[in-house]
């Protein structure tokens, strides 16, 4: 079976299952994703069983991966929250220093503390993935932070201060 006739054979429930679970911002994302993971995987179709029934665990795994990446994003966030009321900030303070962040560091900082991953941080700017994880690893080492938490904490105190 080709991917024309999958998709038209399946588009219909794909898009519904999508619009039912997944919020708005996200949907075409996610949809768009199911349909590279189904277009990939369609040469290993043989015809066993019926294409809903091949296609299902693709739809399925597609809408988890999207739900363990948000939640993923919202333990850092609430992670980098709990830092900065902890008493640990103000150590943390005393190891950052005062060196400033570059401009491309500054746009890599304002998308990590809106919880953003390495690679929508790379589509969003608009660089390889390799140059994001250049950049946040830049300013791990420039400013001694270990972590994505600590990076999160320090990106919202800089932008509060200014």
């Amino acid at each position: 079976m080709n991917f024309d006739a999958v998709k038209a054979e399946l588009g219909g429930y794909i898009h519904r299952a999508v619009l039912r679970q997944i919020p708005d911002t996200d949907q075409a994302d996610v949809e768009a994703m199911i349909w590279i993971s189904i277009w990939t995987a369609l040469h290993n179709f043989r015809g066993e069983a019926s294409v809903k029934t091949f296609v299902y665990p693709i739809m399925r795994r597609r809408i988890a991966d999207y739900y363990r990446e948000a939640y993923k994003h919202k333990k850092v966030i609430a992670a980098a929250k709990a830092e900065l009321i902890e008493p640990s900030v103000e150590a943390f303070e005393e190891n950052a220093g005062t060196i400033l962040p570059t401009p491309a560091e500054l746009r890599i900082l304002k998308e990590m503390a809106d919880g953003r991953t390495n690679e929508k941080i790379a589509k969003d700017l608009f660089l390889s993935i390799d140059a994001a994880r250049s950049h946040i690893k830049g300013l791990y080492k420039k400013h001694g932070m270990n972590s994505r938490v600590e990076v999160c904490v320090f990106a919202h105190k800089f932008f509060k201060e200014r």
